[in-house]
């Protein structure tokens, strides 16, 4: 049985290459209908995971079909700070190579990527990066956003317009940038076969924004990641969230730049000072079962008076 779609849910649980995923869906009654549609009862489930109402939700359905159940729940994830940049090299280099990297191994790898090339710069746009200096200088604990301009031509954000997105991929390169322009060319291609003709002066475009944003930051390169999205309710409820840290040591004041080059921008909400308490405490309890909180997030926000901020193309 392969990429068979398990029935009954608002999302899309699937069923791939011996790999049962419920796309953030319950994991109890997505197991329930996934052994109803194959019609299969096995003697035993035994199940890992480290949220214990998941573990309850599949026990519950195991109890209802008469199969033996025995969950282990892994603390050890909430006892060591989450490493993102780490998790997603790892993931990637997974896929391309085929192999699995330890965290040293991953490590060692990215303080050996190549940085990023003075001569990958498609123009020199000092007012760019001016703006981006400004913006830096602006961030601190009661300002911990700042919207400010790319410096996009009439030229470019047309070119930008005519993209056209019929696939949700994602991008990722991590500091080895010389790269960078040829491999966001190909994934503009791969979007859709409409791109071909502006692909070139696209990734062009976003090759300057970071170089513009390296140099303005003082950095000697970057994270950077490149996401399409296609049409989708599945934010009609805003996922309201706060972002960790990226890397280590965990502490201070990190930032990182967020761009909308098509289509609707992210939001942004200066969280009153009062509210912090109770947004914190409703983000915590977020579970997979209630959806990670987010209608009881979306519903504080929406009674505040504070204004949300949306980013102008």
């Amino acid at each position: 049985m392969t990429g068979s779609v398990i029935n009954g849910f608002n999302r899309n649980p699937v069923f791939y290459k011996g790999i049962l995923s419920t796309d953030l869906e319950v994991k109890g009654p997505v197991l329930g209908a996934f052994l109803d549609q194959v019609k299969l009862k096995p003697h035993k489930i035994v199940m890992f995971d480290d949220d214990l109402p998941c573990l309850q939700s599949v026990q519950q359905e195991c109890e209802k079909r008469g199969i033996a159940f025995h969950g282990y729940q892994y603390l050890g994830a909430h006892a060591k700070p989450w490493d993102e940049a780490i998790v997603q090299f790892q993931a990637d280099y997974l896929i391309k190579h085929k192999k699995w990297l330890n965290n040293d191994e991953a490590k060692k790898k990215i303080k050996s990527i190549t940085p990023f090339p003075d001569s990958v710069s498609t123009q020199d746009n000092q007012q760019s990066k001016k703006q981006i200096k400004i913006a830096i200088d602006q961030l601190n604990t009661n300002n911990p956003f700042v919207i400010f301009a790319l410096g996009l031509t009439e030229e470019e954000k047309n070119i930008l317009k005519k993209l056209q997105i019929n696939t949700t991929e994602v991008y990722n390169n991590y500091g080895s940038l010389k790269d960078l322009n040829a491999e966001i060319r190909t994934f503009i291609k791969s979007l859709n076969k409409e791109n071909k003709a502006i692909a070139e002066t696209a990734s062009q475009i976003i090759v300057r924004i970071v170089n513009d944003i390296i140099q303005a930051s003082g950095q000697e390169t970057a994270w950077v990641a490149v996401r399409s999205f296609t049409p989708t309710s599945e934010y009609d409820i805003p996922r309201w969230h706060k972002d960790g840290y990226y890397y280590a040591p965990y502490e201070g004041d990190p930032y990182k730049f967020a761009v909308t080059l098509k289509g609707s921008s992210t939001l942004f909400y200066s969280l009153p000072t009062h509210m912090r308490e109770k947004f914190y405490a409703l983000e915590k309890g977020g579970t997979e079962e209630n959806s990670y909180n987010r209608q009881a997030l979306a519903t504080l926000l929406g009674q505040s008076k504070g204004p949300i901020s949306i980013a102008q193309p």
